[in-house]
């Protein structure tokens, strides 16, 4: 374990205002190390900080992210003085879940510096599924598996396998079926940073159940992600997440609006109406598939028995495992249709 100040110079990186929009302050913390800001009010002085976590726990708790920072942000946070110094070190090694990091403040609480502790983790091993027919993209599945459908002249996989590496994920098993020559040949002839291993479904498995082949070859956490996901979503962010609050599962949540068409009844119990709502738009929590699965839940699964994620969720779920949402405000888009295969075509640049 580390630890290192922030010099001057770099401070303002870090330094938001709790006035700001919090749109515009996600970009401006994925951009330093540790996904964090220190949030002053307008005299500069400390009033709160803002990390990747208060985001996501903000959107679980309904926080519009159209709204300023200081409705996300923690406005009690941890902090020290520049005359105790001596006791720096020992009050953040002290601090076992986020945040990993003390702001310095001088007698009046305006910012000096940062003492940041590096607590760097990651999780070794990950799986792509990729054996769909992909079927309700029709004539474009025909020949080629979805996980080889090229965006900006690259295969959706190839989105998913770098960003796997770049989170420095080291073995990543990749699941095939469904023309699975196509996908072999192109693993073959790629030059991969990670050790990259191939997984052959003899018959289907579901979107889970191929796990199950390799689950007496990893012990701890599994990082899974679809092979038919775009997304610039943080996977160290979600991987801290996940290590950090010690969950059995963590599902990487997206928002979805429903928009309905028709005016929506309101009755009470006996039939009577009570409001209508004209058009409304209704919003859901779906599944990003990518998760982070614990041997406690992989472990549910039979040896070579088909099963679908919401299965094995379920299973969890009942078995009173701890399964935490990790909710997304990056882009992501999920290629299952068509028109969503084209849309993303159009929409999706090279940095995604």
């Amino acid at each position: 374990m580390n630890f290192f100040y922030i010099s001057q110079n770099k401070l303002r990186q870090y330094i938001s205002h709790k006035e700001d929009d919090i749109k515009n302050t996600i970009i401006k913390l994925n951009n330093v190390y540790g996904l964090f800001q220190i949030i002053l009010d307008s005299n500069n002085k400390l009033v709160g900080t803002l990390t990747d976590g208060d985001i996501r726990r903000g959107i679980l708790k309904g926080y519009n992210i159209n709204e300023k920072v200081e409705v996300f942000m923690n406005k009690k946070p941890i902090f020290s003085f520049e005359k105790n110094k001596s006791n720096h070190i020992s009050l953040l090694s002290s601090v076992q879940r986020e945040p990993f990091f003390l702001p310095i403040l001088n007698n009046t609480r305006e910012l000096l510096s940062l003492l940041i502790k590096d607590d760097s983790k990651s999780i070794p091993q990950a799986i792509i599924m990729a054996g769909g027919l992909g079927s309700r993209l029709g004539e474009l599945t025909k020949h080629t598996p979805k996980p080889m459908l090229e965006i900006n002249g690259k295969p959706i996989l190839e989105y998913c396998i770098k960003q796997l590496e770049d989170a420095g994920i080291e073995e990543i098993y990749v699941s095939v079926n469904y023309l699975a020559e196509k996908i072999v040949k192109y693993i073959d002839e790629r030059k991969s940073k990670s050790k990259i291993i191939l997984i052959y479904e003899k018959s289907k498995l579901g979107t889970i159940g191929s796990l199950s082949l390799i689950s007496k070859d990893i012990t701890g956490p599994i990082f899974v992600m679809n092979a038919d996901l775009l997304t610039n979503v943080s996977l160290e962010a979600m991987i801290s997440f996940h290590l950090n609050g010690n969950f059995s599962s963590t599902i990487a949540s997206a928002t979805y609006e429903a928009n309905i068409p028709c005016g929506v009844l309101n009755s009470n119990q006996i039939g009577c109406l009570k409001s209508i709502d004209e058009k409304p738009t209704i919003n859901y929590m779906v599944s990003a598939g990518l998760y982070i699965l614990n041997q406690e839940i992989y472990g549910l699964l039979e040896y070579n028995k088909y099963c679908d994620m919401p299965d094995l969720l379920n299973n969890a779920v009942k078995n009173n495992f701890d399964n935490s949402l990790f909710p997304i405000h990056e882009k992501w888009k999920d290629i299952g249709k068509i028109d969503e295969y084209y849309k993303a075509k159009n929409e999706v640049n090279d940095k995604i």
